[in-house]
């Protein structure tokens, strides 16, 4: 596999292997979207990556953190339904 040179580059190759990662993880295809959308904005922002030749367990890195973090996020908030009833 050719070492890509641009972010374009990178994002054509791996792609649909990290939504498909994404999806793994999430098991819901709008959370997996996110993370997916999380995954190369965090990885654009950061461009390049640390070293060059590891730029597809980089994503993979970056896909499991904002999968962790979404999922930490989702914790914090109770729908109401959710709460037990209160005994009278």
């Amino acid at each position: 596999m050719t070492h890509p040179t641009t972010f374009g580059e990178l994002l054509e190759q791996h792609e649909r292997e990290i939504f498909a990662y994404a999806l793994r993880l999430t098991g819901d295809r709008d959370e997996a979207d996110d993370v997916y959308q999380d995954t190369f904005l965090a990885a654009f922002r950061a461009w390049p990556p640390p070293r060059r030749g590891t730029e597809r367990a980089w994503l993979y890195k970056i896909a499991t953190n904002k999968a962790i973090d979404r999922g930490r996020r989702a914790k914090r908030f109770v729908r109401l339904g959710d709460l037990p009833l209160a005994a009278p």
